[in-house]
């Protein structure tokens, strides 16, 4: 089973990059931010320093941790190529970031295709 974590600056960011990069109309982007927040389990953060490059992304790692999730799935190539002590602090702690879905790597398509399915759920 897996569950969604997010943070509030997350679900910004998600509804900046629907709206402003990719052109989804602000109703659409606001209709799936609501989805988002019903399904997954919202955490507050302290917006604390990560070490990330960017340091919008450090966000992205405290609500990892906070939220106790394993992975960081991911197309940011910031949180793609994290400083190695920050890699090595999220190992740490059971974290892995992923690629979202990319060939040649280890991404999370490999992680859901290695989730066995019950035998009810078809």
């Amino acid at each position: 089973m897996f569950i969604a974590v997010v943070s509030g600056p997350i679900v910004a960011e998600v509804a900046r990059v629907l709206f402003e990069e990719l052109g989804v109309p602000e109703a659409d982007v606001d209709e799936f931010v609501v989805l988002l927040c019903r399904v997954a389990d919202v955490v507050p953060i302290k917006h604390q320093v990560m070490g990330c490059r960017d340091r919008n992304d450090d966000a992205f790692l405290e609500t990892t941790l906070v939220g106790a999730a394993n992975y960081v799935v991911t197309h940011d190539e910031d949180l793609l190529a994290l400083p190695a002590s920050v890699a090595e602090y999220l190992r740490g702690r059971g974290v892995e970031v992923l690629a979202d879905a990319r060939a040649g790597e280890r991404d999370f398509c490999d992680v859901l295709r290695a989730v066995k399915t019950p035998p009810e759920v078809f």
